[in-house]
């Protein structure tokens, strides 16, 4: 297939493949999207804005002219959008000799679940995404709310999330030194409120814990836990290995918050405690590769944690399952061979 890859305005692939041959970042383009490569012509669009601004005027149009031929979209089978602040990167189109028209959805559904169905915006967005040729998101229950609020006119399809698990390879044995606990991530959707009470809490059972909490929120820490606005990948890997547990409080939300920081750090051989919200079970398997515990409980966060601490040995083989887990079902080169049979079935539907 002869594919366009619509990478939205804030990615860079040149400098990320640049970074990558320095070993600064995992993956050689973002999400592993490089493989696509390994079997299709691909065309890369990243860095300039798209025209989302211009959606309600080309409302039931077709794409003009001018813009598929300047994004490379003529003789292509399929152009897929990787954008998932605005969860689709190109205008709405009626009819015409398209490709198909692929879009990953990461923010959307929780936006709609916090306003009502009202606003240009939310009616035109809607509309796109029900003219798509395929929809996918990264948990059976996105997919679920997804198929609901669009059907019937969206072919809506899970897809695994995916990590570069070389770079976030495992390292034998258990940290040595002081036991550390580390958390991290900061999108809209983490409880930092929970986890500054649940790790307090660990820190009052267990004072010899070191916690480092990565947020770019402006918060007081408790005696003890120690603030980091922004971590390197190297860095935050690094850290990873040198933790004991990892541990993650979730706001309920769909687009699975936290999903990339449980397999990041799974993947370096360590257990993760992690909010239950709905799709996080798919990547995290309570008891095996972690702990899952209800939503807005820093007792029960901090008592699973607890727990994770005073066995190391349960700990060790708990990562061990963690790493094996992420390597088996999460690497990178398998999320897109599977995004890549989702297109090419959008390709033949519209033969």
């Amino acid at each position: 297939m002869r594919l366009v890859l619509e990478m939205g305005k804030r990615l860079d692939v040149e400098e990320w493949e640049e970074r990558a041959r320095s070993g600064l970042v995992p993956g050689i383009w973002p999400y592993g999207l490089h493989h696509l490569r390994d079997d299709h012509d691909v065309v890369v669009n990243d860095k300039r804005a798209l025209l989302t601004s211009s959606w309600p005027s080309l409302r039931g149009y077709d794409v003009p002219r001018w813009y598929r031929r300047s994004r490379g979209w003529n003789g292509a089978d399929a152009v897929v959008s990787w954008e998932e602040l605005s969860s689709i990167s190109f205008p709405l189109r009626r009819r015409g000799s398209l490709p198909a028209l692929c879009s990953g959805v990461i923010w959307s559904t929780d936006s709609w679940a916090r306003c009502a169905d009202r606003g240009v915006e939310t009616r035109v967005t809607k509309d796109l995404l029900r003219r798509m040729d395929l929809l996918w998101c990264l948990s059976e229950a996105q997919a679920d709310e997804l198929s609901r609020r669009l059907s019937p006119a969206a072919r809506v399809a899970p897809l695994r999330f995916g990590i570069d698990t070389d770079f976030y390879g495992s390292v034998p044995g258990e940290p040595t030194g002081r036991p550390l606990v580390v958390s991290a991530g900061g999108d809209r959707d983490r409880d930092v409120g929970v986890l500054l009470e649940a790790l307090e809490l660990v820190r009052r059972r267990r004072p010899e814990t070191d916690v480092v909490v990565q947020t770019r929120r402006d918060v007081r820490p408790p005696e003890g836990i120690r603030i980091v606005r922004e971590f390197s990948h190297t860095d935050l890997r690094n850290l990873y290995r040198r933790s004991a547990v990892v541990v993650l409080a979730l706001k309920p939300n769909l687009h699975v918050s936290g999903m990339t920081v449980a397999l990041e750090a799974m993947a370096t051989g360590r257990p993760v405690v992690c909010t239950a919200t709905p799709g996080i079970a798919e990547y995290v398997l309570d008891g095996v590769t972690g702990a899952l515990v209800p939503p807005g409980d820093a007792a029960t966060l901090a008592s699973a944690t607890l727990e994770l601490l005073e066995d190391p040995s349960g700990r060790t083989e708990m990562g061990r399952k963690a790493a094996e887990h992420v390597r088996r079902r999460h690497g990178e080169a398998q999320m897109v061979h599977q995004l890549t049979e989702l297109v090419s079935a959008a390709v033949r539907g519209r033969l």
